[in-house]
């Protein structure tokens, strides 16, 4: 990847991110960003046949049932304007 592609991707986020770098950060951040997909592109030539994956879930699942229900009251007591059973937020759209 060349610098000055880094850095155009760099400005890209920074525009959607709506971030706001010096030219100094911008440079220091391609090169950082750089050394990142370097790393990245090594770990594309290890030869990983063999050996097994994990069988461990990353994380422990729970069963997928419904709990505890009818706690709308408990819910909302902490809610600024609640409205029967309902939040209450501002307009955000203009008719």
């Amino acid at each position: 990847m060349s610098a000055t592609l880094a850095i155009n991707q760099i400005a890209t986020m920074q525009r959607l991110a709506r971030l706001y770098l010096t030219p100094e950060e911008s440079v220091s951040l391609s090169q950082d960003l750089a050394k990142v997909l370097s790393w990245v592109g090594q770990l594309e030539g290890v030869c990983v046949r063999g050996i097994p994956e994990s069988e461990q879930p990353a994380m422990a699942l729970r069963q997928d049932c419904v709990t505890e229900g009818e706690q709308a009251a408990w819910v909302l007591s902490n809610a600024p304007c609640p409205k029967d059973s309902f939040f209450t937020v501002p307009k955000v759209l203009k008719s």
